[in-house]
């Protein structure tokens, strides 16, 4: 996957003078422990839930596991964000 050559972008460009906040838009189809890799490198997630329907998921996407897979993502991203998922009921 491409997330630890971004966050090596990241860091680099950080280390280059970059000061302006990272927005991470994404299908949300991620592993969490990827997501990790994002942990301070990342100020804003922009997620983009496709579906929580798995038969929908399976048809379209061919990913059956993608609402699972997707809400366990969200959920990591709100964790990273430092917010907590209360603040979005």
């Amino acid at each position: 996957h491409a997330i630890p050559a971004i966050a090596a972008g990241i860091d680099a460009a950080r280390s280059g003078g970059l000061r302006i906040p990272v927005l991470w838009n994404t299908s949300s189809y991620e592993k969490t422990a990827a997501l990790e890799l994002l942990r301070g490198r990342v100020q804003s997630f922009l997620p983009d839930l496709k579906t929580l329907d798995s038969d929908v998921a399976a048809r379209f996407f061919h990913a059956p596991g993608y609402p699972q897979a997707a809400t366990a993502a969200i959920l990591k991203m709100i964790e990273l964000s430092g917010a907590s998922s209360g603040d979005f009921t």
